[in-house]
């Protein structure tokens, strides 16, 4: 397999990740952010078959972890709505396994 134009720059971000931050714009950002849509649009897969073994393009894993240094996390707001459809599900799979 070729290497893709996008893993070498995310393999150097890697390297220097401690210094990245939600901060950080640049070719940095945009390396991170191309390489996510290439994932979101099916052109590179962090785990592809390959005649009878898997082959992890660990660049891939590297470029998801690094988005979360580029971004701020914060709240979110249907925590508690989610709580709840995860209750009702629960309640309901305990109901189908007493009938």
């Amino acid at each position: 397999m070729s290497q893709h134009s996008l893993q070498q720059p995310i393999e150097d971000l890697w390297e220097r990740r401690d210094s990245l931050s939600s901060s950080t714009k640049g070719a940095a950002r945009e390396a991170v952010e191309a390489a996510l849509d290439a994932l979101d649009r099916g052109e590179v897969r962090v785990a592809e078959k390959t005649d009878a073994d898997w082959q992890v393009n660990q660049w891939l894993k590297k470029a998801v972890l690094l988005s979360f240094r580029l971004t701020d996390s914060v709240p979110m707001a249907c925590v508690k709505a989610l709580s709840i459809l995860i209750a009702s599900t629960e309640r309901s799979l305990r109901y189908e396994r007493l009938e």
